[in-house]
């Protein structure tokens, strides 16, 4: 395998770097990624390019293996640089069995055409086959579980990653099944275009060849294609989300005060750190009706120049009751709690000793006041960065954000962090986002809110808006035209200006959304229903 070649798989960006620093990240296999990072040609780079070059050489390694398999062992040189996926390998062993049914037509160039005729089959597929999720067993009992993806429909390639993800976990349990819908056609005028190179036998009709030489193996193929692609976004996803919260600015605003809650049968812990990180109060309470109260009255003593709370916890109502009473006193910074088990443990053991939720409050404040030692002691896995990880290589995906931690530390080293957006390891609240909206049932749709974007998923973005409870803006309401994940028009602590499309105070539900309004839209269904209840309900009052 030569550096040419390994350019050749290369964007166009990535061939721009010095050729030392490609050559480099030819041999990754054979290294660390850190070694990569160390070359001095790295040292400046922006941190988006190197992600770039340490993927393509991580698909570099997986490619020469696949290359280098017993397969491909009798192929030439020419033949062997033409195998760029797996799918090429079920290839060789058609054209293997074919061509010794028919050896008078077996040549160099029918197997170069037979490869050109493989690779035109699939984009055309990628492109124009229709997908279709059907119920593979009706009377199945996890059959409702999926019934938004039964009867889904489309093109492969604009299949978004975790609906993708999705379906094949409904495939696995055995609730759905996939159908493809060729474009036969087109297929078969590539049939007819390569049919002379290929020493075709007169005997052989077109349908006959591509049912062969094609369609037998192109359902697996767009299967493994979907697959890796799901695999590539999910890890380019997970690889960003690390990096922002490596990469974060400290919290410097002193005293921070941190509160810590879990169920409601735990008590709830609350610490106080001066400018140095030094622990200058702690105590812990059991959750009552009065704490919210009792809290807010703590901290207004105190006067904290800043307040650290969980994104989520167990007992989500009575994080909710605190996080509203606590509005106005400080910028309240929402904290992400995964692995909080694992980072407490450390001030749990010697020489801090601190009790089980002081400890838990101690791991969150150093999220916000350090945050790259904080999540570098973290096994990245356990971050939670990622969904349906059983459906995806979790070994690549862990390799991935290994490889991002190296990045986040040459960015922060050299300053070449990613400037997206003034982005933290949490988000903060000011108390002035809306003002005047006290609470959910202040809220009407159509209404214009100003938001933080507390996290992301592949569905859609989490908004808070000064309230407790979070509206969320679903993927497709996040932009005007079709995208396939929300990090393509927002990032975790932007702020926004969101229209409520829908509320729902009894469930804490607040749909928002992002897209241009409609002149005299009507109201969604959601809400138009929730309407006419609640004038039934009027009525019958009466």
């Amino acid at each position: 395998m030569t550096t040419q070649r390994f350019l050749s798989t290369l964007s166009d960006a990535l061939r721009l770097l010095p050729v030392p620093l490609l050559e480099q990240a030819e041999r990754l296999q054979e290294q660390a990624a850190n070694a990569l990072l160390k070359h001095p040609d790295a040292a400046r780079q922006p941190a988006a390019l190197l992600r770039m070059l340490l993927c393509a050489a991580r698909r570099w390694s997986a490619l020469q293996q696949i290359q280098q398999s017993q397969a491909t062992l009798a192929l030439s040189d020419d033949l062997q640089a033409r195998i760029t996926e797996r799918a090429h390998l079920g290839l060789i062993e058609r054209l293997q069995r074919y061509f010794a049914a028919y050896p008078q037509t077996e040549s160099a160039s029918a197997w170069a055409a037979a490869f050109d005729l493989w690779d035109a089959c699939n984009k055309i597929a990628w492109r124009d086959a229709q997908l279709s999720v059907e119920a593979r067993d009706t009377q199945h009992p996890r059959l409702d579980h999926f019934a938004d993806l039964i009867g889904a429909q489309g093109p492969c390639h604009e299949v978004p990653a975790h609906r993708w993800l999705a379906i094949r976990r409904g495939q696995q349990e055995g609730v759905l099944a996939l159908r493809f819908k060729w474009p036969e056609p087109s297929l078969l005028e590539q049939i007819q275009l390569y049919r002379k190179a290929l020493n075709a036998p007169e005997s052989r009709s077109d349908a006959s060849l591509l049912q062969e030489l094609v369609l037998d193996a192109l359902p697996i193929a767009l299967e493994q294609q979907l697959q890796e692609s799901a695999q590539q976004h999910t890890s380019l996803q997970s690889q960003k989300e690390l990096h922002r919260l490596l990469t974060a600015a400290p919290l410097t605003q002193a005293p921070l005060a941190s509160l810590s809650l879990s169920r409601e049968d735990r008590p709830i812990a609350l610490i106080v750190l001066d400018g140095q990180s030094a622990l200058i109060h702690s105590e812990t309470f059991p959750i009552t009706a009065q704490t919210p109260q009792r809290l807010k009255t703590l901290l207004q003593g105190i006067a904290p120049a800043a307040i650290a709370l969980p994104v989520r916890a167990p007992a989500i109502q009575t994080l909710n009751e605190i996080a509203s009473s606590l509005h106005g006193i400080a910028p309240i910074h929402r904290v992400r709690e995964a692995a909080l088990s694992t980072a407490r443990q450390r001030w749990m053991d010697p020489p801090h000793h601190l009790p089980r939720e002081i400890a838990n409050a101690r791991a969150q404040a150093e999220r916000l006041q350090d945050p790259f030692k904080a999540w570098d002691r973290i096994e990245p896995l356990q971050i939670g960065l990622a969904e349906y990880t059983e459906q995806i290589d979790t070994a690549r995906l862990e390799q991935a954000l290994l490889d991002e931690k190296q990045l986040a530390r040459h960015a922060l080293t050299y300053n070449t962090a990613e400037e997206e957006t003034p982005e933290r390891a949490s988000f903060s609240l000011q108390g002035s986002l809306n003002p005047l909206v006290r609470s959910i049932a202040d809220l009407r749709p159509g209404m214009t809110l100003q938001g933080v974007v507390s996290h992301t998923t592949d569905f859609g973005a989490f908004v808070q808006l000064g309230l407790p409870e979070e509206g969320m803006i679903h993927v497709s309401e996040l932009a005007d035209r079709f995208i396939k994940h929300p990090n393509e028009v927002v990032q975790s602590g932007q702020q926004l200006r969101v229209r409520v499309l829908s509320v729902e105070p009894d469930k804490a539900r607040i749909s928002l959304t992002l897209k241009t309004p409609k002149p005299n839209a009507p109201a969604p269904a959601k809400q138009r229903k929730a309407d006419s209840l609640k004038k039934l309900e009027q009525l019958f009052k009466k």
